[in-house]
């Protein structure tokens, strides 16, 4: 039943125009536990690596402790045809 009643949030994802600038979308950064400065030279390394493969769009990144679900944000980038990345923190 609860997942119900996210298919209108996906469906109004769908309908949104995709991007023509590089951007990472960052979830779950916060409760990372990581410092800023890794933060940031992870995100730096994947935007170069976007960059080098010629990537314009949304790409997603998942800092992941295993404590909440993110299939939400999966799919949506699936479906928009767009790259999911996970960064396991999980320990």
């Amino acid at each position: 039943m609860n997942s119900l009643l996210k298919i209108p949030s996906l469906l109004l994802g769908l309908i949104k125009p995709k991007s023509n600038k590089l951007e990472i979308e960052c979830y779950g950064q916060g409760d990372s536990g990581l410092d800023m400065q890794k933060i940031q030279q992870i995100i730096e390394w994947l935007f170069a690596s976007l960059m080098n493969a010629g990537y314009q769009g949304m790409s997603h990144l998942i800092w992941d402790l295993g404590e909440q679900d993110w299939k939400q944000v999966v799919l949506m980038g699936l479906l928009k045809d767009e790259p999911v990345f996970l960064y396991s923190l999980r320990r």
